[in-house]
């Protein structure tokens, strides 16, 4: 069925054709049938009478406003004219407002495009900027003890097993070893965690307690908060806490020092406090630090196993030089005491030995926000072609009255430079979030990933990723179709 004809096209026709006049006749010349070739256009695009009488009205007072404007048609609000003054920095700034707003009325009357794009670079941003985060604070953060890249931790090896495996030490390994290494400049000693009942609060709680020697505060650099350190020879039966634990188990009471706390039923004098943040080993939670006594057992093929060394290198020294030493020692050290069960050393940086079970973990992140930011950008792509196509008439009508290559990119530019800013904020808010899950959902080890916090060079970094990305797979690709 054919539409009925609208009674008002050709008066409208005829008061384009009239409002046209008012521009130069060279003008008129040069770019007059284009004019009206998009006049026509675009009212033959609506349907029904009424919305082909509204597109007319607009059109018409787009022209005349334009005019009025020193300025072409609503089309052309970046095309520079011979008609045109050379513009003050006040009018450059107010043209760009003006072609911001158009550009964001252009996105809001294509909300599912908009949305689409916004949507997919966010959580593809977001996600690869909370595993940013989370890498920065476990990975790359210092470490809270002073000399810390010096640190290091010495286990046995089994050679059949690859020497990244790690055993603990005998006694008489760790006293030959150490006092044999000339690039350790100091060493200690500490038995693994291991888990004590305290029943000094309301109920009992099992908490987490390591036994360290008399060199170890030394070694790491840090002191107490408050309190003094013990000694072995004043006994086991003294108790350094961590700052977290006399907060939540004990009130942080101000008079905690020569108080005494029940571990396993053994009644212990709290000694000192240690600063807030710290803990050894790093990759655990430690609550309370109790001296350590280490006894000569009869060396030999049945001499257990129960320390872990720790040894900071000497100036100009590197972990390999540590590692070849101690291989050369630990052979030596076997055939002395006959026990050939253990003859390699394996000499680990403090931060490896802190990430070694979370690498793998953070690599799978890693790798999953990175599939998910690819395919944000295969869509992102996609769908920009697809608009840049759609926009093919628009453009070349541009360029057809007189529009220059850097005013059509002009164009693009600032919609995509809206849509990477909106999706750069969205997907900071939304690292933000999944940084604060992730955090809250992880397990405790290492200690670092609790202080993970998104902060303003993460922000950065979502911005520049959002920028980067709509530029590389939204602008270009649109350009291309310009």
């Amino acid at each position: 069925m054919t539409e009925p004809r609208n009674p008002l096209a050709r008066p409208y026709r005829w008061l384009f054709d009239a409002f046209l006049l008012l521009y130069p006749r060279s003008f008129r010349q040069r770019f007059g049938a284009a004019m009206a070739a998009d006049y026509e256009r675009v009212v033959e695009s609506r349907r029904g009478a009424l919305a082909r009488t509204w597109a007319a009205t607009l059109e018409v007072m787009d022209l005349a406003r334009a005019r009025a404007r020193h300025r072409k048609d609503r089309l052309l609000p970046v095309v520079a004219s011979p008609l045109d003054e050379p513009m003050s920095l006040r009018d450059r700034i107010s043209d760009l407002a003006a072609d911001l707003r158009r550009t964001l009325r252009g996105l809001l009357k294509r909300p599912g495009y908009s949305a689409v794009i916004v949507l997919t670079l966010a959580l593809g941003i977001g996600a690869s900027a909370a595993i940013y985060a989370v890498i920065d604070a476990v990975l790359w953060a210092p470490m809270p003890f002073p000399d810390a890249s010096r640190i290091t931790v010495l286990f046995r090896a089994d050679p059949e097993r690859g020497n990244a495996n790690r055993f603990l030490l005998t006694t008489t390994a760790y006293r030959q070893w150490t006092a044999r290494s000339r690039t350790l400049e100091s060493t200690a000693a500490y038995a693994m965690t291991n888990m004590v009942v305290f029943d000094g609060g309301d109920w009992p709680e099992r908490i987490s307690s390591v036994r360290v020697d008399d060199g170890f505060f030394d070694l790491v650099g840090v002191g107490p908060a408050i309190g003094a350190l013990p000694r072995s020879t004043d006994g086991t039966d003294s108790a350094v806490l961590s700052h977290a634990f006399w907060q939540r188990a004990l009130g942080g009471a101000p008079d905690i020092l020569g108080s005494t706390i029940r571990l396993d039923g053994v009644p212990h004098a709290v000694v000192a406090v240690m600063p807030p943040g710290f803990t050894f080993p790093h990759y655990a939670r430690v609550d309370v630090w109790r001296p350590l006594q280490i006894e000569q057992p009869v060396p030999g093929p049945d001499e257990p196993s129960w320390l872990v060394g720790i040894g900071k290198l000497a100036p100009g020294t590197t972990i390999g030089d540590a590692h070849r030493e101690l291989n050369e020692i630990a052979p030596q050290v076997a055939a002395e005491v006959g026990d050939d069960r253990w003859t390699h050393a394996n000499v680990i940086d403090l931060r490896a030995m802190d990430t070694a079970f979370i690498r793998p973990v953070l690599l799978l992140l890693a790798l999953a926000a990175g599939l998910l930011l690819a395919i944000a950008c295969v869509n992102l792509a996609g769908l920009t072609v697809a608009r840049g196509l759609a926009r093919r008439s628009e453009m070349a009508v541009r360029a057809a009255i007189g529009a220059s290559r850097p005013a059509l990119i002009r164009v693009v530019f600032l919609e995509t430079l809206l849509l990477a800013m909106i999706s750069g904020v969205l997907g900071a808010m939304v690292a933000a979030a999944g940084l604060d899950v992730l955090v809250q959902t992880a397990p405790t080890w290492p200690r670092t990933l609790a202080t993970a916090t998104f902060t303003t060079p993460h922000t950065i970094f979502a911005l520049i990723l959002a920028l980067t990305l709509t530029i590389g797979f939204g602008l270009l690709p649109a350009l291309r179709l310009s």
